[in-house]
């Protein structure tokens, strides 16, 4: 089963419209990857997923949720699929972690590929430049608020998420890689663009510190 992260987004948490200071976000330099098995594999990923206590400086608990080993969509902006695991030969794994209190909800997925490197993050700033919104297999609809500042090579950008469901709300995400490891994180904090933006910019600067290992 293909998941995007915002798939699992069930429910904007309405945290305080507060924007949250922003951090400086590097992306790690590339490193040569060595061949894995699959238990490397895992290994690295679980090295590089944020601990479950880094976001406790935020007020966000223990995670809500962890999901292994599953085929995760890099990213489907502009219904683009990026790096469908399905789609390449080489062994794949990833895992998300989900957190969700005080206001935030953080979604984490972290891939690897044995022996590959993964698309670069231009390649999403790409796809990201193709469209102003789309819909996806559920009919909702994203649309483009606007890329977020990111520095080195990480790429980052927020989208209004309307669902039939639901009342519409923001939520963000940001790419990093890391020699065969690619880095996913989401966002969704407060009611405003401003307050989102923040809130990814803080969260991928922690994410991008685990990455480093």
């Amino acid at each position: 089963m293909k998941r995007t992260a915002a798939a699992v987004l069930l429910i904007l948490l309405a945290g305080c419209g507060a924007s949250t200071p922003p951090a400086t976000v590097e992306s790690p330099s590339v490193v040569t990857t060595t061949t894995l098995d699959r238990a490397g594999l895992k290994k690295s990923v679980k090295d590089a997923l944020v601990p479950a206590d880094d976001l406790k400086a935020l007020g966000v608990g223990k995670p809500e949720a962890d999901v292994d080993d599953q085929n995760f969509l890099v990213s489907d902006v502009c219904r683009s699929k990026l790096m469908n695991p399905e789609n390449f030969t080489s062994v794949h794994y990833a895992d998300s972690r989900t957190w969700r209190g005080g206001g935030w909800w953080v979604n984490e997925v972290v891939h690897v590929w044995n022996g590959s490197a993964p698309t670069s993050v231009d390649a999403v700033r790409k796809a990201y430049g193709t469209c102003k919104s789309w819909k996806d297999d559920l009919d909702t609809k994203f649309t483009v608020k606007g890329a977020v500042a990111l520095t080195g090579d990480a790429f980052g950008y927020c989208a209004e998420v309307d669902r039939r469901d639901a009342e519409p709300f923001i939520d963000c995400h940001s790419f990093v890689t890391r020699g065969a490891l690619m880095m996913v994180v989401s966002t969704a904090h407060g009611t405003t663009l401003t307050s989102n933006q923040a809130a990814l910019v803080t969260v991928t600067a922690i994410a991008v510190e685990s990455l480093r290992g």
